[in-house]
């Protein structure tokens, strides 16, 4: 089982920070991972995309196109809309003003983060449909969220962790895909992640 999540937008929005999370909290699941990022050479503004493999076997390679792409931003659906095959699904924000179908989800990552915590947190907005879209426990990503964000103090990680919840019951429900994730984790955490990246 390889299975792909690209998760696609505009650099230092928190598409990398949240990409990180995902790729630890699946690994200390029980999943092989192999993670790869592409981002441009500014700290902020430009295409950003953090892509995660998991697996029950080793893994060292992207796959061709994602069984799922999560999307805020012009940055990100103008460069990977193209990845997408017949059978991957699509996360978009409401922003994007995409039309729904039976592979593409719009989604108010954006407008639920402002009304949870604030505008910022969109991304963990969109880690927390990603969860439940996996059947990962809140709690799986709970912790490394609260990790990441140690140094920011209370405040942002209760913020972060409130806009986490607000995700999951976001998840699409109920779908009739082939995109849908099908793996059992391996019982105990593999060794390594394998995370290279690009510039």
């Amino acid at each position: 089982m390889h299975y792909c999540i690209k998760l696609s937008g505009t650099q230092g929005d928190g598409v990398d920070t949240v990409g990180e999370i995902l790729a630890l909290a699946l690994h200390t699941a029980g999943y092989w991972v192999y993670a790869y990022r592409n981002f441009s050479s500014r700290i902020r503004g430009g295409y950003s995309s953090h892509e995660i493999v998991i697996a029950d076997s080793p893994v060292r390679a992207k796959k061709q196109h994602p069984d799922v792409l999560v999307c805020i931003g012009e940055d990100g659906y103008g460069r990977d809309a193209q990845t997408v095959s017949d059978s991957s699904l699509v996360l978009a924000d409401t922003s994007l003003h995409l039309a729904a179908s039976a592979q593409c989800y719009s989604l108010p990552f954006t407008d639920t983060a402002r009304a949870a915590s604030q505008v910022q947190h969109k991304w963990i907005v969109a880690l927390g449909a990603v969860g439940a879209l996996l059947s990962l426990a809140e709690s799986e990503l709970e912790v490394p969220v609260a990790a990441a964000l140690m140094h920011k103090g209370e405040g942002i990680i209760a913020g972060n962790l409130r806009a986490l919840k607000a995700g999951y019951a976001l998840a699409p429900h109920g779908l009739a895909t082939s995109a849908t994730f099908t793996g059992d984790p391996l019982g105990s955490t593999p060794p390594s992640i394998w995370e290279p990246g690009s510039g």
